[in-house]
């Protein structure tokens, strides 16, 4: 372990900063489980200068949060639903050529500065909008 401070931290010890204006939201109260799990495991990759860089696929997700496609692809969907990630560059995957050549999606978080500017903070704007359940006819009316 490296040098660390009177209090045992670690100066260049990587962190996730998870602040309130995030944890508050709205968005952020209504993501699901592994919409949240996802959401910190694309976190982890950005080292402050790769923002709209981050590579991760879908395959990658499936491994790191142990769950199955269908769930990887709503969490996704859900995080750029709700405004916490912007697809910038789409993945894709090549069969007919040299199996296994592809390129993961690259991701940027709104949370984050990208490209020398301040965070989007779409997830702010987002808002819950009122689902309604159609009304039953009764039989014979």
């Amino acid at each position: 372990m490296g040098k660390v401070n009177q209090k045992g931290r670690s100066k260049h010890e990587p962190f996730i900063l998870l602040h309130r204006g995030v944890t508050g939201s709205d968005a952020w109260k209504s993501l699901t489980c592994p919409a949240k799990a996802l959401l910190i495991e694309i976190w982890t990759r950005h080292n402050g200068v790769n923002n709209g860089q981050i590579a991760f696929s879908h395959r990658q997700a499936r491994a790191a949060l142990r769950i199955g496609n269908v769930k990887v692809q709503a969490a996704f969907q859900e995080l750029q639903d709700k405004g916490f990630l912007i697809a910038r560059a789409k993945g894709h995957f090549n069969w007919k050529v040299a199996a296994g050549e592809g390129r993961a999606t690259e991701w940027e978080l709104t949370t984050e500065a990208c490209d020398g500017r301040p965070a989007k903070r779409l997830y702010r704007e987002w808002r819950e909008t009122e689902v309604t359940v159609p009304k039953t006819v009764a039989a014979g009316a």
